[in-house]
């Protein structure tokens, strides 16, 4: 795990092993299984939450997410409405309220539409650990602008299942109105940043 953190190339290579039938195993299984559990579950918060972010932003060559961002904008410089329309789909898909299916839904609609699917599945990770808080607060303040009724968060005193069920309705209902707008928001900018750079 060690040296796949640190992006040593591993290779699988086929072994033969010997195992004599009257042979004595030591292994505890409940307390080696737990063990192993553990051990397992440590390493994958480690991966997900440091080393994985780690290689993908901060690591020099093609591992790098924004050196394969900037190869893919200068393939198609020269259509800025592509590359716009790849940005802002992928920026309506990373906060659109469909969990865990996002990128699914993101990448089998940029094929419909013939986008950019690098981009589109690039823009859509918006929605990693860090920036979920801050889309959820954006989600209901830029979606409040837009509907008659202003989200009303009770005091945790007051919570039930019919409140969290409203609040989820809300939430879910400004979530798309936010997830138009942060879409057309990147259609614009990146459009209008490919025209300044065509002059």
């Amino acid at each position: 795990m060690r040296l796949a953190w640190e992006g040593v190339e591993i290779k699988e290579v086929p072994v033969q092993v010997y195992y004599p039938e009257d042979r004595v195993s030591h292994f505890r299984p409940f307390h080696d299984f737990a063990r192993i559990s553990v051990l397992n579950t440590v390493f994958f918060f480690l991966t997900l939450g440091y080393f994985a972010p780690k290689r993908l932003f901060f690591v020099k060559g093609d591992i790098n997410i924004f050196t394969q961002i900037k190869r893919e904008f200068m393939r198609h410089q020269d259509d800025p409405i592509h590359m716009a329309g790849s940005v802002g789909l992928g920026l309506f898909f990373g906060v659109f309220p469909i969990w865990e299916f996002q990128m699914i839904v993101a990448f089998f609609v940029a094929s419909l539409l013939k986008l950019n699917r690098v981009i589109v599945l690039t823009f859509s990770n918006i929605s990693i650990a860090p920036f979920i808080p801050v889309i959820i607060v954006s989600s209901y303040y830029v979606g409040s602008f837009f509907v008659k009724e202003k989200v009303l968060i009770p005091d945790f005193s007051e919570i039930t299942l019919d409140t969290i069920c409203l609040q989820l309705y809300q939430y879910m209902d400004r979530a798309a109105i936010f997830s138009c707008v942060l879409g057309v928001l990147g259609f614009g900018f990146e459009y209008m940043l490919m025209k300044i750079k065509e002059k």
